[in-house]
């Protein structure tokens, strides 16, 4: 069996990211090419400072993290040609670090603007992403995307969103998403969406618990229908320090609802504590919660899956096995079929067998 630092093991393990923005995950080098031809002034032409300058820039708060966020959607809006590029890119580099399933999430009210509209922005997403796996499996690699379609909790077009999912369900579609500012933005405000795919029985998972505290998350699970809830690491508000769980803390746990986890990006956002030893994932590991680990945002937080799980193995002392299970327990959150569900976990354990041989 690997230790728990053999990076390489974890790298090799096949994995599963559900929370993983498309506009976030951007190559910084595509990104430098998109910002030269568009004319949009960058603080540097070189990759390395480019992308330690993202990181830094998106460290303080959500809003913060937004800011920056804002420029990858700027050099995409209203481009078929560089969606299907990004989305092209996003499975090649998806593959290359491991992953065998994702679910990509984005918004397409941010995309389609000057003549693009979402349903064409879906199409050049969805044509990019397909191209991307076509080509990794022709390589010998296996890769499954879906996609999750987001609308803006300050925006107004989350019905037309919804229906846009529900529309394209089980045509590269899964689930749908509330995503950007949280704090004072309810998923009360988007309730004839949200009712609208309760009845259709279209898959649910919301950001929260990540700007906004367990009322928030509460209102994604109670008004949303939420079967998932995006970070929700603020559901720490609601447990005591003897590890007494209050109301909220108690329905997610025992309900199962997952919780996203994206370590880094919760850390520069101020949704956690940092350095990683005072983030929460640990403890809700111990109290029971269904914990999942993502990447949100691989460009503005600087990272890949594998390193993520390779702080929490190194920060926490987990083995190689404790990671195989956060990708079991993931594999069993996806929103697909239960035959799709039980293929991905049997692919997980065959891997994680050959690298232990």
């Amino acid at each position: 069996m690997h230790d728990l630092f053999d990076e390489s093991a974890i790298r090799t393990l096949p994995k599963v990211v559900l929370h993983d923005h498309l506009d976030g995950g951007i190559r910084v080098s595509t990104l430098i090419e998109l910002a030269a031809a568009k004319r949009v002034a960058l603080s540097s032409q070189d990759p390395e400072e480019l992308q330690a300058w993202i990181v830094e820039e998106c460290s303080g708060s959500l809003d913060q993290y937004l800011i920056v966020s804002d420029l990858m959607v700027k050099l995409l809006t209203g481009d078929a040609e560089a969606l299907q590029r990004v989305g092209r890119e996003f499975a090649h580099d998806l593959a290359a670090d491991g992953i065998v399933y994702a679910e990509v999430r984005w918004a397409p009210e941010e995309m389609a603007t000057r003549g693009l509209t979402i349903s064409d922005a879906l199409a050049a997403v969805t044509a990019g992403l397909d191209a991307g796996v076509a080509e990794v499996s022709a390589q010998g690699r296996q890769l499954h995307i879906e996609q999750i379609l987001c609308a803006i909790r300050t925006g107004t077009r989350s019905l037309e969103i919804a229906r846009l999912a529900l529309a394209h369900r089980g045509k590269g579609v899964v689930a749908f998403d509330l995503a950007g500012a949280e704090a004072g933005h309810s998923a009360e405000d988007h309730r004839s969406a949200l009712d609208l795919l309760k009845r259709e029985g279209m898959p649910v998972t919301l950001h929260a618990g990540e700007a906004d505290g367990p009322a928030s998350i509460r209102s994604a699970v109670e008004t949303g229908g939420a079967a998932r809830i995006g970070h929700g690491v603020r559901i720490m508000e609601d447990i005591a320090d003897d590890d007494q769980l209050g109301p909220t803390a108690t329905l997610i746990r025992d309900s199962g609802i997952a919780l996203e986890i994206c370590p880094r990006s919760n850390m520069q956002t101020g949704a956690s504590a940092s350095p990683l030893v005072r983030h929460p994932f640990d403890r809700l590991q111990r109290l029971g919660f269904r914990t999942t680990v993502s990447t949100d945002n691989r460009l503005l937080s600087g990272t890949t899956l594998s390193d993520e799980l390779f702080d929490l193995a190194r920060v926490f002392g987990y083995a190689f096995e404790d990671i195989v299970q956060l990708q079991l327990a993931a594999a069993e959150v996806a929103f697909i079929s239960s035959a799709e569900r039980a293929a991905l976990r049997m692919s997980i354990r065959a891997g994680a067998s050959a690298i232990a041989r």
